[in-house]
């Protein structure tokens, strides 16, 4: 068995999670894209192909702000980290919310030195750390994760967000997105993608 490189972080599993470790001992714990899970007491790095290449890299939210891509080898990929400077209590949503045929990503973020309705934000980023035009959107305070679904049945899912805590702004926030419903599914050995 052959020693991963020094800026490698190697993969192991962590009650029964894949798990990866920093040389300086911060341990990550990873799941698929948009999973959380409530007995690690936070939202799991998720994990997609965000540059295309087949093979799925690491999203890793810092409370301190900060979105960082990782590679397999746990180097970060061009563009990223991203710092937003304010509190993120959730893991990005991997969704394609612009309807371009990437995929983006979404997450909620609070500003402790904001007032009102600026206190929290929803913020979406292209795959290469760039914020999407019509981003932040100003919710209020909030920590809450994002929800995606149909409610209007037309096809497109609406964004969901609570907000307002403390009064900041409403609590409640619905935003219309260009994001459909994929669904993947192996057929015989066939990978089919429904639209």
């Amino acid at each position: 068995m052959s020693t991963p490189p020094a800026a490698a972080m190697p993969i192991t599993e962590r009650n029964g999670m894949p798990t990866m470790t920093r040389p300086s001992s911060a341990t990550i714990t990873v799941a698929p894209a948009n999973t959380t899970a409530s007995r690690f007491g936070t939202s799991l790095a998720p994990i997609a192909d965000l540059d295309g290449d087949g093979r799925d890299e690491f999203i890793i939210a810092q409370a301190d702000g900060t979105i960082t891509v990782c590679d397999r080898n746990g180097r970060a990929l061009s563009g990223w980290p991203f710092k937003t400077g304010h509190a993120i209590y959730h893991a990005p949503r991997i969704i394609d919310i612009d309807g371009d045929g990437r995929p983006d990503l979404v997450f909620t973020a609070w500003n402790p030195e904001g007032v009102g309705v600026r206190a929290g934000y929803i913020m979406a980023l292209s795959r290469n750390g760039t914020p999407l035009a019509g981003y932040p959107k100003y919710i209020g305070k909030t920590v809450a994760p994002l929800t995606f679904a149909d409610l209007n049945n037309n096809g497109y899912l609406e964004m969901i967000a609570a907000g307002g805590i403390n009064y900041t702004g409403k609590q409640l926030h619905v935003f219309k997105t260009r994001a459909r419903n994929h669904i993947k599914i192996a057929v015989l050995g066939q990978e089919v993608f429904f639209q």
